[in-house]
């Protein structure tokens, strides 16, 4: 017999506010937001909440309400095929050497919905920390999954259709280009996750920089004592919910990712409420 569930509004420990730059607490939140006070992504984009959208090559981004982790509505990022752009950019106050930046995310799964698909992990990069120019003087930091060929990672490899490792690196000719961290992750479709990243860029020449990433409260990598401006001074002036699909062919199906209840600070871990201990299914959601 099919199962009808209801959405479950979780209670999170931080009100949402609806603009850029309220205070969590004082002189530390740079930005906080879900999708519930817009209607569409061109609503976001009207009251500031974006500051570019990037959705090129077959990509998009919109106001969903197939998932919501709190409300009735998330974002969702979808990639249709080799080398989409999707994005979402939000500018922070002021350049940052330090931030911690907090998001909930799910990746869609077949069955939840009609039209839903399976999310393919093959060489995605889903979030970027980055300088407002970057060209040979500024950084950008990605984060993103790289497939899994033989049991080793390599972004860029096609056609993986499950969860592989997660890793983060430098992107630009002033970013430290090494792989900061890489670890395994096999993070379950149609469930929200909650992530945090950590990026101190330290001071120009000097490895006095470091990268964290916690999942669901538990830190699981981290580089430190490292050099993350090798070549010039930079901050990070820009952060961007989404980034594009890199791998040698297309998606096996159009792959798409929901976030919600963003959080980005120069203090931190921000923390807050763990996951329900039984996860969320979709608003309405019938389960065969």
């Amino acid at each position: 017999m099919p199962v009808k569930f209801r959405k479950l509004n979780t209670a999170i420990a931080l009100t949402l506010l609806t603009a850029a730059g309220a205070s969590l607490c004082q002189a530390t939140t740079l930005f906080q937001n879900g999708a519930e006070s817009v209607a569409s992504i061109q609503d976001a984009m009207t009251q500031g909440l974006f500051s570019f959208l990037s959705q090129d090559g077959g990509g998009l981004v919109e106001v969903s309400t197939h998932y919501a982790h709190s409300g009735s509505k998330s974002f969702r990022f979808c990639y249709s095929q080799n080398e989409a752009q999707a994005a979402a950019e939000i500018r922070l106050p002021s350049g940052q050497k330090h931030v911690f930046f907090q998001w909930w995310e799910l990746r869609e799964r077949a069955g939840d919905f009609t039209g839903a698909h399976d999310y393919d992990w093959a060489g995605e990069k889903f979030n970027r920390l980055r300088s407002s120019i970057i060209q040979t003087t500024g950084v950008d930091y990605p984060l993103g999954w790289s497939a899994s060929t033989n049991g080793q990672g390599s972004f860029g490899t096609s056609a993986l259709d499950g969860p592989g490792n997660i890793g983060m690196f430098g992107n630009s000719t002033a970013s430290n280009g090494a792989d900061l961290f890489s670890f395994y992750y096999p993070m379950p479709r149609g469930e929200w996750h909650r992530f945090e990243v950590e990026i101190n860029l330290g001071s120009v020449g000097t490895a006095n920089g470091a990268a964290r990433i916690w999942v669901d409260g538990v830190m699981k990598a981290e580089k430190t004592n490292v050099d993350l401006l090798p070549k010039n001074d930079a901050n990070i002036d820009l952060i961007w919910l989404g980034g594009w699909y890199s791998g040698s062919s297309a998606p096996l199906a159009q792959s798409c990712r929901y976030v919600d209840d963003v959080i980005i600070a120069n203090t931190g871990p921000i923390g807050g409420a763990a996951p329900s201990a039984v996860p969320e299914p979709p608003q309405d959601v019938t389960v065969q």
